[in-house]
């Protein structure tokens, strides 16, 4: 009895150890899962603010990459449109350039004595023309008459012819001819032969020809003082406009100017007088090349303006500048 009670005794014991056992076991395997439960929470804690970090650096380098990339390009359109004024520049000058060598060619050409010849030939070969249409219409004026004269002579016959053929006396003698031969057409009249020293045509009459300006002044008293006003007036207006008016006013004024004037011209802008076509271009070359440099130097000066906003116009010296003081001069 006594070993059964011991072995009951055991028995219960062994059951609450192994229950025991088993709620130990239970325990650990809960906190086991709490702990993982802890750990899992942590680390998506810890993915979450890595997600979070990642996204704010990337928006950060990506507003910093768009801000570097409208930088440049900023930059990128500075740099074409200075290179575009550069090549604006670059052509206009080339344009003025081969405008003024135009003008150039097109007044050696005026002033050449070739054309000269060409239109004193021109002008001849009209007046001869005009002769010979005066001289074809006197001729058909006067074969004209002729022919009516003919005529008239011809009736003139016929009514004496029939009146002498019903007259009583007509069987007494014999009836006249009729004539029916034309009369020959007037030869054209020879022209005279004109002399190598001139060219004298009385029809048809040629206009009255106009006075030239050497003519018009026989020795005038030069005004060197109004002269120069004149030229530096002109130059000065100029300046203003373009390079084309410019030429055709100054190539204007010197062309109506005599020897003396263009000599006191050639003096006052360092020029040496040669001959007058000569000192004309030399005066008109020097003028032009400082109207190309003045444009383009007032051009670069208006680019550096519009690059320059912030600069105060009020605080700067607007006194005349090099140029002006040279087309003053």
């Amino acid at each position: 009895m006594r070993q059964l009670c011991s072995d009951l005794a055991k028995e219960r014991k062994k059951k609450e150890e192994r229950e025991k056992e088993l709620e130990r076991q239970k325990e650990e395997a809960e906190r086991r899962r709490r702990d993982e439960e802890i750990r899992q929470q942590h680390k998506s804690k810890i993915d979450r603010q890595a997600e979070i970090r990642d996204a704010r650096l990337m928006s950060v380098m990506t507003s910093q990459l768009k801000s570097l990339h409208d930088k440049l390009v900023g930059q990128m359109n500075e740099v074409r449109s200075k290179v575009q004024s550069g090549d604006l520049q670059r052509a206009g000058v080339e344009k003025l350039r081969e405008e003024v060598l135009e003008l150039e060619r097109k007044l050696a050409k005026e002033d050449s004595p070739e054309k000269e010849k060409d239109e004193l030939r021109r002008k001849l070969t009209q007046l001869r023309k005009l002769k010979e249409e005066s001289d074809r219409a006197r001729v058909k004026k006067k074969v004209l008459e002729e022919e009516m004269r003919w005529e008239m002579k011809q009736m003139r016959k016929e009514l004496e012819f029939e009146e002498d053929q019903f007259a009583p006396s007509s069987s007494a003698r014999a009836p006249p001819k009729r004539r029916t031969e034309t009369p020959a057409t007037p030869s054209r009249p020879r022209r005279l032969r004109q002399p190598n020293m001139g060219i004298r045509i009385e029809e048809p009459s040629t206009p009255r020809t106009p006075v030239t300006r050497s003519r018009t002044r026989k020795n005038p008293a030069v005004d060197n003082e109004a002269l120069v006003e004149g030229w530096r007036e002109i130059t000065r207006e100029g300046a203003k406009t373009n390079v084309m008016d410019l030429c055709m006013k100054m190539r204007g004024y010197l062309r109506t100017r005599s020897m003396s004037e263009l000599q006191c011209l050639g003096d006052e802008e360092g020029i040496a007088y040669e001959t007058r076509d000569k000192t004309i271009k030399a005066l008109l070359s020097t003028k032009m090349q400082f109207a190309i440099r003045h444009k383009t130097v007032r051009s670069d000066v208006e680019d550096d303006q519009e690059e320059d906003p912030g600069r105060d116009p009020d605080l700067e010296d607007n006194g005349p500048s090099n140029l002006d003081r040279l087309w003053a001069m």
